[in-house]
């Protein structure tokens, strides 16, 4: 039935109301969005900034992440608002710098808006770093995550989907 008359009342927002038709311009998608993943455990030596080979997914909806290359590319239609998160687990480290970051390709210039590092003097043991931003992505613009330490010869990560990952969406604007 259309409404054919307007009357001069307010809407109260806490009554509830059943719509039959056609409702247009509410809510919205969270597309392209995308979690990859270390498969298993991985060494990185000292002092080597490293590109972290993220060979598994758990969703990509718009297949924009390559797991050969490890670069999530912003697909066609798809420039604006993301959000993108991402973790590294030490696995029984002595004291070191450990960082990692999200990088734009082919440049490796940082995204600026992500750069987690963890410093210590002592034992660390088993130490999760994790971190998030918010960034404005065009067509085209390719990411991959970077980590590096400066412990004493090779370290191992720990891999799996909980422990050494990258993710993202867009936003809805």
């Amino acid at each position: 039935m259309a409404i054919d008359k307007i009357q001069s009342e307010s809407i109260n927002l806490a009554d509830n109301f059943a719509f039959t038709g056609t409702v247009s311009g509410a809510g919205g998608t969270n597309t392209p969005n995308f979690f990859a993943y270390v498969s298993s455990n991985y060494s990185v030596n000292s002092t080597t900034e490293t590109i972290l080979a993220l060979n598994a997914e758990l969703y990509d909806t718009a297949s924009a992440f390559n797991t050969s290359t490890y670069t999530f590319t912003v697909p066609s239609g798809q420039a604006g608002k993301y959000y993108l998160f991402g973790q590294i687990r030490k696995n029984n480290f002595s004291g070191s710098r450990t960082f990692f970051e999200i990088l734009r390709t082919p440049s490796g210039g940082s995204l600026g808006g992500i750069y987690i590092a963890e410093n210590s003097g002592g034992s660390d043991g088993y130490i999760t770093i994790s971190g998030s931003t918010v960034i404005s992505l065009s067509v085209g613009d390719a990411l991959q995550m970077r980590i590096y330490h400066n412990d004493s010869g090779s370290r191992e990560f720990f891999g799996g989907f909980q422990n050494s990952f990258f993710g993202g969406f867009k936003l809805i604007e």
